[in-house]
């Protein structure tokens, strides 16, 4: 049996995410932070602040009390991430990685296929038969 839950209610949960949140952009004094300064939202460093591991923030979202709340917060970070790739300053790769390994996001690349210039696929359907006889003197000389 594992240890007892950290949190029991999802609004004992909500709250600590939103400190997260809160943290990464503010000073302790409650003062915004300037943009260079903020910290970066992520999942892990959301479970750090939580006191948690990704297996168990995992089994949080499985659990009907949390789930609003862990989706919420993924969008939160996700939607963080989708905006740095369009940040000039921003390495995009690291980004491209995170997104597709935390998040489901994948390549796509979608083929089209067609006949000559743009048309239909044509195809040959003729059927050539030729009958071999398996008896010798039934062949040609």
């Amino acid at each position: 049996m594992g240890r007892a839950a950290i949190y029991k209610t999802a609004r004992q949960f909500r709250k600590k995410c939103d400190e997260y949140f809160k943290r990464c952009t503010h000073k302790a004094t409650g003062e915004p932070l300037p943009p260079e300064k903020c910290r970066p939202y992520t999942l892990s460093g959301l479970c750090v602040h939580l006191g948690i591991t990704r297996d168990t923030f995992a089994r949080y979202a499985k659990q009907d009390k949390f789930s609003d709340t862990i989706k919420a917060v993924r969008l939160r970070v996700e939607n963080y991430a989708e905006e740095c790739l369009f940040d000039k300053n921003q390495n995009v790769t690291g980004v491209i990685f995170n997104l597709k390994n935390n998040f489901g996001w994948r390549d796509k690349i979608e083929q089209e296929v067609s006949g000559k210039d743009g048309g239909p696929i044509e195809t040959d359907n003729k059927w050539t038969i030729e009958i071999v006889s398996a008896n010798a003197k039934d062949a040609d000389p």
